[in-house]
């Protein structure tokens, strides 16, 4: 899956785009009608085609993922059939003028080195608990003011690899300016309720599902009005090499969001989602079983994590405190002592040991092999004996 090609010229057959579809229906759709709450709407979907696919970028990192665009010609002149081979019936689409194509949004990470049917479970399940959050009228009286989390695609393609949709117009945690998000958006009553919902579903969906690993590059902020969090190699309480906070929120978005008159709206509504979940607890165990049993992962610890504290918290002596318990550690979580060395870790630390890794350093290859060993083993994973 490595892309190592500029650009791909594809046959003449079209290319059908993964992810954009012809349909009325958006899962992120910031509207929480009541009507519009169904996990998956029922449409009819068209697929959109293109006739090129062209590379925009490869990563130096160990996997080498790439970004590729679909592209279509806005006129019928752009592209011409020429044969691949002189004598050959087998053609190849070639573009006249790059003025006469365009690329189609999302644009499509290819990935290889990640098991993508845990992000994909993520995702799906995300999908889920926003369904819950929307019906429940009991908490979320006010379809404007429900928590969510948004939602973007995966698309497994074989063991440890897959495409996933590229996010656009988004800066991670780790050097976002919360300063310049409050003069700019500070008095946005819209935005400011968007980033409380967002951030409270995201955090409290993340949270859920044992995501792990959750230094402020896996927690971004989208079109300067939503938090969203990507990147689920460790979830259900798979263990990280380095541990991570539970709840990334850095000092610098609690400042901001006290600026605004919102942290403590955050800290609410998280407890309320996290209630919410825990409420439809049997729901959430099975789809998160059905979602998740796929990835290796054993019925058993799947059952175990979810009955832990830092889930669904089963045995806590009321909601309220098993309520109460997420939202402690949310007032703490800016200043724990995971946030700040996780950060450091990922900042200093990460960098330097994916490079050993990408050479082939031996001692980190040992290190790599132990910790993937010690997850599998953690998690009732079935090695490999092929």
């Amino acid at each position: 899956m490595n892309v190592s090609a500029h650009f791909l010229l594809v046959i003449r057959v079209q290319v059908i785009h993964p992810f954009l579809c012809i349909t009325e229906s958006n899962v992120n759709s910031v509207d929480t009608s009541r009507e519009s709450a169904s996990v998956f709407e029922s449409v009819d979907h068209g697929g959109i085609s293109g006739s090129r696919v062209y590379v925009d970028k490869v990563f130096s990192s160990v996997a080498a993922p790439g970004i590729v665009s679909l592209q279509v010609a806005l006129e019928e002149s752009a592209i011409e059939f020429e044969p691949e081979v002189k004598g050959s019936d087998s053609k190849h689409a070639s573009v006249n003028n790059a003025d006469h194509l365009k690329s189609l949004d999302p644009r499509i990470l290819v990935k290889s080195g990640d098991d993508l049917f845990q992000d994909s479970g993520v995702e799906l399940i995300f999908r889920v608990f926003n369904y819950i959050w929307r019906t429940d009228e009991e908490r979320f009286p006010d379809s404007d003011k429900v928590p969510f989390s948004y939602a973007y695609d995966v698309l497994p393609t074989g063991k440890e690899q897959g495409l996933m949709e590229v996010l656009t117009n988004i800066e991670p945690l780790n050097h976002y300016s919360w300063k310049d998000w409050v003069r700019k958006y500070g008095k946005s009553k819209e935005i400011c309720d968007l980033m409380l919902r967002s951030a409270a579903g995201s955090y409290i969906a993340a949270y859920v599902v044992g995501a792990r690993d959750r230094h402020w590059d896996n927690v971004v902020i989208k079109d300067s009005s939503m938090l969203v969090q990507i990147d689920f190699g460790y979830v259900l309480g798979g263990q990280a090499p380095i541990e991570g906070p539970k709840f990334p929120v850095s000092p610098d978005m609690q400042k901001a969001f006290v600026e605004v008159g919102i942290w403590e709206n955050f800290v609410d509504m998280c407890g309320k989602a996290f209630t919410s979940l825990r409420n439809n607890g049997p729901a959430v165990g099975r789809e998160i079983y059905t979602l998740f049993r796929h990835t290796g992962l054993s019925y058993k610890k799947i059952l175990q994590f979810l009955r832990h504290k830092d889930c669904l918290n089963s045995n806590a002596s009321s909601p309220e405190e098993a309520g109460e318990y997420v939202r402690s550690q949310l007032r703490s979580a800016p200043s724990e002592w995971k946030t700040f060395l996780r950060a450091f870790c990922h900042n200093h630390v990460d960098s330097a040991y994916y490079t050993l890794l990408k050479n082939k350093f031996p001692p980190a290859l040992l290190a790599d092999a132990i910790v993937q060993h010690r997850h599998k083993k953690k998690m009732g994973v079935e090695e490999d004996t092929d």
